[in-house]
C-alpha cells in the first residue's frame, strides 16, 4: 500500500514543473511578508508594501496553499511556506475573528455606539430608483439599532427641500444633539460634511483639515455620560476618487471588454491614485494621531479609514487605542463589499484604559456602499 502511494507521488512529481511551482511560492511568499510590512513602512517613503497590504489575506490563503502542496509531495520546501505563514499568522487577528469573545453578561451602564458612512443618504439614488426611498430605509435601521452615538461620513441634509436630518434623527432615535462639520454649506439649509448625533450634550467642539486634502478632514467633540467626560472623533481619511470605469475594471478583470485597449493606462491610473491616497493617509494620521495623544479624556474614534487592517494608518492609530472588532466581533467583518475582495475599512476604536467593548456588529443591509457597524462599550472594572 505504501509503495502504491509513493509510487503515485513521484508519477505527480513528474508532471509538475517542480522549479516553476517554487518561482511561484517563492514570489507568493515575499508578496506576503511585504504586506505584513505594509503596517510599519510609511506610503509616504514608500508605496509598494501598501498595495500587497490590500490583499493580505488572498496572499495568506495562497501560502497556506503551498503548505499543503509541499506536504502532499513529502518536499522539504514545506518549511519555507510554513515560516512566512508563522511570522505573518500574528496578524490575521485584526482581519478575522475565528469565534465572538463576546461578553454575556448584562451590563446596566453601556454606550452604544454606531459608524456609518451614508453616501449622502443615496442622495442621487444609487440604490433605489425611488426617491428618498434609501434614506427612509437607513432611519428605520438606525432606530432599531438605537445608538447613543452616531457618527456618519458623507452626511447631507437639506431643511429647504424636505430632507431635514437633523429632526427625523431627534424624532425617531432622541438623537437630540449634534455637531454638523460642513465640507459645503448653502444659506445655513443645505449640509454636505461629517456630522456627531449623540444621546447627550455636546461641548467643546471642533473641525480639524488636513492641508493635503480638500474634501477630507475629521472632527471632534466631547460629552459627559455620568461622571464620565469623553471626547468622540469623527474620521474620514483620505479617498481614492475611483470612477465608474476603475470599478468595472477591477471587478471584472477576467472578462475582457473592447473599451480595454488603454489596458496599461487604466492600471497605471488605477495604481496612481491608489498611491497618492496611501501617500496623504500616512501624513493625515500623524496629525490625528496628535490630537488623541492630547485629550484631556478617554477617547472613542469612529471612521471611514479609506484602508485595511494591514494599512500604515491603522497600525499608527492602533498604538493609542483598542479595537472594537478585535474584543468582540467575529468572522471577516468586512464593511466595503464593493471589489472583488472585500475590505474593512470603518472602524470604532476606543481608549485601552477605560473602555472594553462587548458587542460588536456588521449590519448588512444595502443602504450605502459601506456597511454600517456597531459596538457597545462598558467601562473596564
Amino acid at each position: 500500500m505504501k509503495q502504491e502511494i509513493k509510487k503515485n507521488i513521484n508519477r505527480i512529481r513528474t508532471r509538475i514543473p517542480e522549479k516553476l511551482v517554487l518561482i511561484v511560492n517563492f514570489i507568493a511568499a515575499i508578496a506576503l511578508i511585504l504586506s505584513d510590512l505594509a503596517g510599519i513602512i510609511s506610503p509616504a517613503d514608500f508605496w509598494f508594501p501598501a498595495f500587497l497590504g490590500l490583499a493580505h489575506i488572498p496572499l495568506l490563503l495562497v501560502n497556506i496553499l503551498f503548505i499543503f502542496f509541499w506536504i502532499f509531495l513529502l518536499r522539504k520546501w514545506v518549511i519555507g511556506s510554513l515560516l512566512v505563514v508563522v511570522f505573518s499568522w500574528g496578524h490575521i487577528g485584526t482581519h478575522f475573528r475565528f469565534w465572538k469573545t463576546e461578553n454575556k453578561i448584562n451590563y446596566t451602564d453601556t454606550l452604544r455606539i454606531m459608524s456609518f458612512n451614508v453616501r449622502l443618504f443615496d442622495l442621487y439614488q444609487w440604490k433605489s430608483e425611488k426617491k428618498y426611498k434609501t434614506r427612509s430605509r437607513i432611519f428605520k435601521m438606525i432606530s432599531e439599532q438605537n445608538p447613543d452615538l452616531l457618527c456618519m461620513q458623507e452626511y447631507y441634509s437639506n431643511k429647504e427641500k424636505g430632507f431635514d436630518v437633523k429632526d427625523t434623527l431627534r424624532r425617531i432615535d432622541s438623537l437630540n444633539y449634534n455637531y454638523v462639520a460642513n465640507f459645503k454649506t448653502f444659506n445655513g439649509e443645505k449640509e454636505w460634511g461629517m456630522a456627531i448625533y449623540c444621546k447627550y450634550p455636546l461641548f467643546n467642539k471642533q473641525r480639524i483639515t488636513f492641508k493635503n486634502s480638500l474634501n477630507n478632514y475629521f472632527q471632534y467633540a466631547d460629552f459627559c455620560k455620568g461622571n464620565d467626560t469623553m471626547r468622540i472623533f469623527n474620521i474620514h481619511f483620505e479617498s481614492i476618487h475611483f470612477g465608474q470605469e476603475d470599478y468595472l475594471f477591477m471587478n471584472d478583470l477576467t472578462n475582457p471588454h473592447p473599451e480595454r485597449q488603454d489596458l496599461f493606462e487604466l492600471v497605471k491610473r488605477i495604481y496612481s491614485k491608489l498611491g497618492v491616497a496611501f501617500s496623504r493617509r500616512a501624513e493625515q494620521v500623524e496629525l490625528v494621531k496628535l490630537y488623541v495623544s492630547a485629550s484631556p479624556y478617554p477617547v472613542i474614534l469612529c471612521g471611514d479609514f479609506n484602508d485595511t487592517p494591514a494599512s500604515f494608518v491603522y497600525n499608527r492609530i492602533i498604538e493609542e487605542l483598542d479595537d472594537s472588532f478585535c474584543e468582540s466581533g467575529s468572522g471577516l467583518s468586512s464593511t466595503y463589499p464593493n471589489l472583488f475582495i472585500p475590505l474593512r475599512i470603518d472602524y470604532i476604536l476606543h481608549s485601552k484604559k477605560l473602555f472594553q467593548s462587548v458587542h460588536y456588529d456588521v449590519i448588512r443591509e444595502d443602504l450605502s456602499d459601506h456597511f454600517p457597524i456597531t459596538t457597545t462599550l462598558v467601562r473596564k472594572r
